[in-house]
């Protein structure tokens, strides 16, 4: 037990060999400075996640003149830059004029017709320059173009869209 008369009192531990240093339940919502120890428990519930945060992902198929690829997170004071957008076609798209795609935060076309051939299987990746922002909460979509820049629904063809991105604060 420390002594003294302060309530708050620091300690500096030095474990024995292999041993270790367990603290009480509830330290976690003390951590707050620079040099605060962490817990194996607050790493797990503050860092590791289970997927990749800063990256969208989705399968594409025929039938429909746009596909949703995903939803942009929308934290407070974050800034989101669309990094790289990665266009997998396993099946050509066909059918119904399809000559292009577009993809779209709604704003902002980060993907334009020349940069992905769907109608020719083969990995496509548009790098972005971070030169303009994307909303938080956008939903990214992806629309299937004719020669004239018209709407058009192909008839088969599926795909893999990958979305990375970056969130600065």
């Amino acid at each position: 037990a420390a002594t003294g008369g302060d309530t708050n009192i620091s300690l500096t531990l030095t474990p024995k060999g292999t041993g270790v240093i367990t603290t009480y339940d509830g330290y976690e919502a003390n951590v707050s400075g620079d040099d605060d120890l962490v817990t194996k428990k607050w790493v797990e519930d503050n860092v590791v996640t289970s997927t990749d945060d800063l990256t969208i992902r989705t399968s594409v198929s025929s039938g429909a003149s746009s596909a949703t690829v995903g939803t942009m997170p929308n934290a407070a004071s974050t800034t989101y830059f669309i990094a790289r957008a990665i266009v997998h076609v396993s099946t050509p798209f066909s059918g119904g004029s399809v000559d292009h795609v577009t993809i779209s935060d709604g704003s902002y076309t980060f993907v334009v017709n020349a940069d992905v051939d769907v109608t020719t299987a083969g990995s496509y990746y548009v790098d972005l320059p971070f030169s303009t922002a994307t909303a938080g909460g956008a939903t990214l979509t992806m629309s299937f173009l004719d020669s004239g820049s018209s709407a058009a629904t192909p008839t088969a063809g599926a795909a893999v869209v990958t979305v990375e991105y970056k969130a600065l604060q």
